[in-house]
């Protein structure tokens, strides 16, 4: 596609380039169909008297011109002693120029005059009779800007032997006589009239009226859009370009609308000089380039100062000077854009690289038409820059249909990720209600409220890091009023580490006949255990409370040491007896520890949580801080101790716990 498009800009470039270098002149006769080339010599005079329109007027005294000419100031300036003195060194005025030819018979068919753009009004006479005219003389002037003329040539005007053709011209400020000057017949001329009408009227129209669409539809994109400042200035260079493209054609198309000719100049020049800065921040902001506040002043300050000129000065002399000054700050955006296609291209950046392209032919003839129409340089009848143009709106169009396209496939992956996301969402949903449901039966295992007892107070706080955790614990009431205390830890959290609690619950209620002997009941239960939790593993401490004898049985597999503090002490005794964690092997051997025990002894049992929990650095809250709460707070009563132990641990992780917290208290009455 991209490849059909570059075809057809470049053929309708070669077109036009074709029809303007031809159109410059010369001698030569490339085609049967031409009757007569009136190119060449002519005899020119300033002023104005219809006297000169007779073909029996003597203009022997006329000094001679050549004809075509893209330049006729120039050319009357090496002439002006020879004009009269009120005519002399005008910006404006009427010029006459005649022309003798003969023919030997009288063509049957019929013939047309024909020459390119005459600037800026004409009247053209064949021996004394008017046969055509483009754009209006004072007072109520109008240019016939870009204007091929092709006028009817009555068939009784042409005489045999000599004829003399005059044009009547009026200038402001630009004067210029484009090729080919020629009498040619209707069949052929016709043709090529409309082919320049084509390309530099009436396509230009068509130009003018996309660009305008396209102008107000990025300029609306813009403003749902306002992060994307290519829209933007995309929409003010096809704004600019529109206007100066269409209003070119205004004077031709509406002459009979009251306006003033040179209104419309300065509006299409004042357009003009805001092409350059407005092309260089589209394709900045097309590739990506931060723009600062301060390079948009830099970038737009001078077409500003311009525009600002071109509306004060008075004449149009003053309005195409400045203009034609102005206009040569486009070389500085262009070596600009030049400068980051380089940088686009060593970064590889290809979007940027194949933007610059469609930006070129714009570049290229308008680097041409500076060098024609301000320098005279190269020859040329019309401004080729404005068919670049199209190039630069096919290779956006491609970038924002590569960009449509892939939105959509984005778009597409979005909705089956969506789609997929709801599955997943409903399958969460579905195992939320399961990890609730699973919640209430793990919490309906636990003791809901330690066993009352005149021996003991007892207080726990349990917070699982997920909706159901790892840690257990479980309590056994004596007949003889002891008190047996389990607590375990599984490995890791979440769904396993609850489906093995729950297997415990199952293997403490079965081994209740254990419950005071500890290092029995820890045995037994990792015999039963074995093979059957996986890769998984636990620690955990079993203590029994004989109240009757005053003493304490404690075993423990793998766990934390059991806290003991002593009645009216605040050192704390660490109790380890040795024992392996249940999970690793059949034959575990677990030591029974023995204390006597009095009244206002107290024992604390944990999980790791507690003393691993750690704060935003990284550091644990360790053993010897809560060591040093312990004996701190050894006056407080069990339910607070666990709730100041909690609170400290909580607000030294910032209120995340990432494993379960366990902590029992046991105050001996």
């Amino acid at each position: 596609m991209k490849g059909v498009a570059t075809r057809a800009v470049l053929w309708l470039l070669a077109c036009a380039l074709a029809l303007s270098l031809g159109g410059c002149g010369g001698s030569k006769v490339r085609n049967n169909a031409v009757m007569l080339l009136l190119e060449g010599e002519w005899r020119v005079m300033r002023g104005d008297s219809l006297w000169y329109s007779f073909p029996d007027y003597d203009d022997a005294h006329w000094p001679k011109i050549d004809l075509p000419s893209r330049n006729l100031y120039q050319a009357y300036a090496a002439l002006n002693d020879q004009f009269p003195a009120e005519e002399r060194n005008a910006v404006k005025g009427i010029v006459w120029l005649r022309r003798s030819f003969d023919i030997e018979e009288v063509p049957r068919e019929m013939l047309l005059f024909q020459a390119g753009e005459i600037m800026n009004a004409d009247e053209i006479y064949l021996n004394g009779m008017r046969i055509g005219a483009s754009g209006r003389f004072p007072p109520n002037f109008r240019s016939g800007w870009a204007d091929f003329r092709s006028y009817t040539i009555p068939h009784e005007v042409l005489r045999k032997g000599r004829n003399v053709i005059a044009m009547r011209i009026y200038f402001d400020s630009e004067a210029w006589v484009m090729g080919p000057i020629r009498i040619v017949d209707y069949r052929h001329g016709s043709r090529v009239k409309m082919l320049y009408d084509a390309l530099k009227i009436y396509g230009m129209q068509i130009l003018a009226v996309i660009l305008f669409g396209l102008s107000v539809f990025f300029m609306f994109l813009f403003l749902r859009r306002k992060k994307e400042l290519i829209y933007l200035f995309f929409s003010l260079c096809a704004f600019a370009q529109a206007i100066t493209i269409g209003l070119c054609f205004f004077e031709n198309l509406y002459p009979d609308l009251s306006y003033s000719s040179d209104t419309v100049l300065r509006i299409t020049q004042a357009a003009l000089l805001l092409v350059p800065p407005f092309m260089v921040l589209f394709y900045r902001s097309y590739c990506g380039d931060l723009l600062r506040v301060r390079e948009l002043v830099i970038y737009l300050v001078l077409p500003i100062s311009g525009i600002i000129l071109i509306f004060i000065v008075p004449q149009r002399a003053d309005i195409l000077a400045v203009r034609n000054i102005y206009i040569l700050t486009i070389f500085a955006y262009i070596g600009d854009l030049l400068y980051r296609a380089v940088r686009n291209f060593m970064r590889k950046n290809r979007s940027g690289i194949l933007m610059f392209i469609g930006l070129a032919p714009t570049i290229v003839l308008a680097v041409f038409d500076i060098l024609a129409f301000t320098f005279g340089i190269v020859k040329t009848s019309m401004a080729l820059y404005l068919y670049g143009v199209p190039t630069m709106i096919i290779f956006f169009a491609i970038h924002l249909v590569d960009r449509f396209v892939t939105s959509l496939e984005r778009m597409e992956q979005l909705n089956l990720a969506l789609q997929e996301s709801i599955v997943e969402n409903m399958r969460l949903a579905a195992l939320e209600r399961e990890l609730d449901i699973a919640r209430t039966i793990q919490m309906a295992t636990l003791p809901v409220e330690s066993p009352p007892s005149p021996y003991f107070d007892i207080a726990v706080k349990y917070i699982p890091a997920e909706k159901i955790g790892g840690d257990y614990y479980h309590f056994y009431s004596a007949d003889n009023g002891g008190l047996g205390v389990l607590i375990a830890d599984v490995s890791g959290h979440g769904v396993p580490a609850a489906l093995i609690c729950s297997m415990i619950k199952i293997m403490a209620d079965m081994l209740s006949h254990l419950a005071s002997r500890p290092d029995m009941f820890i045995t037994e239960m990792n015999r039963r255990l074995m093979g059957i939790i996986g890769e998984q593993f636990m620690t955990g401490g079993y203590v029994f409370i004989d109240s009757a004898g005053r003493r304490l049985l404690y075993a423990r597999a793998g766990h934390l040491p059991l806290m003991f503090q002593r009645s009216g002490r605040d050192s704390i005794e660490e109790l380890m007896p040795h024992g392996r964690a249940i999970g690793f092997t059949h034959h575990s051997l677990y030591d029974l520890f023995e204390r006597e025990l009095n009244s206002g002894d107290r024992l604390v049992l944990y999980t790791d949580c507690l003393i691993e929990a750690k704060n935003l650095c990284a550091e644990m809250f360790g053993e010897e801080r809560f060591k040093a709460i312990l004996q701190r707070e050894r006056a407080r009563s069990a339910s607070e101790l666990s709730s100041i132990l909690y609170g400290e641990v909580a607000q030294w992780c910032n209120g995340y716990l990432d494993d379960d917290f366990t902590l029992i208290v046991i105050d001996v009455r």
